[in-house]
């Protein structure tokens, strides 16, 4: 078995495993250098698991190279919208003029969106739980299977105000018992009082 795991610049995580497509967490920057290792000829297959819609989650993804060809696919599961409107209406809002460019629908490659909540299901032979966490706005974390290995990813999860070190259900449904947790640690415990409505943990 062989699962490795690469970061990069703000909120973009990936996860290889054995006779797999990759499967994302986030889209942030570093997504760009992760497209220079696949292939840019329209082969891409992938899967995105999107934590929620701020820019430093999403704006890897217009200048992902391997989706800017005919014939690419990827595949972005991310949390049902507050206000009523699906991620790709979302995301549609911010990757276009004027704000970009070049609008969404105008990149070659094919790009399908998945409302999602506190659901379970498969993406290849991943098995995917996300649960709906504190953030500010609608915000998810992620728990995936493979093989009897498990790996939980919550990047931007609030702390109780009071600084207490209490969890959702759902917060702790994805970490409990998985071999690797990749999770919030924002600030420092002097820190936070400032910043405790932020959407963030301290390390501790």
């Amino acid at each position: 078995r062989r699962v490795l795991f690469r970061s990069g610049n703000p909120s973009c995580v990936s996860l290889d495993a054995d006779d797999e497509h990759p499967l994302l967490f986030d889209l942030g920057t570093g997504l760009r250098y992760f497209g220079r290792h696949l292939p840019h000829d329209g082969s891409f297959r992938g899967t995105c698991l999107l934590t929620h819609l701020h820019w430093d989650h999403t704006q890897g993804l217009p200048f992902f190279v391997p989706i800017l060809s005919h014939g690419a696919r990827l595949d972005v599961y991310a949390p049902i919208q507050e206000d009523g409107s699906s991620v790709r209406e979302a995301m549609s809002r911010f990757i276009a003029p004027p704000l970009f460019p070049v609008e969404l629908d105008r990149l070659p490659g094919s790009m399908n969106f998945y409302d999602v909540g506190d659901h379970d299901f498969f993406v290849g032979g991943y098995a995917v739980r996300s649960r709906l966490i504190p953030h500010v706005g609608n915000t998810l974390g992620y728990r995936v299977e493979w093989e009897g290995l498990s790996v939980a990813y919550l990047s931007d999860h609030q702390q109780p105000h009071d600084g207490s070190f209490t969890a959702t259900e759902g917060a702790l449904e994805l970490v409990r018992g998985a071999d690797l947790v990749i999770h919030d640690a924002q600030y420092t415990p002097e820190e936070f009082p400032l910043k405790n409505t932020w959407g963030h943990c301290t390390v501790d």
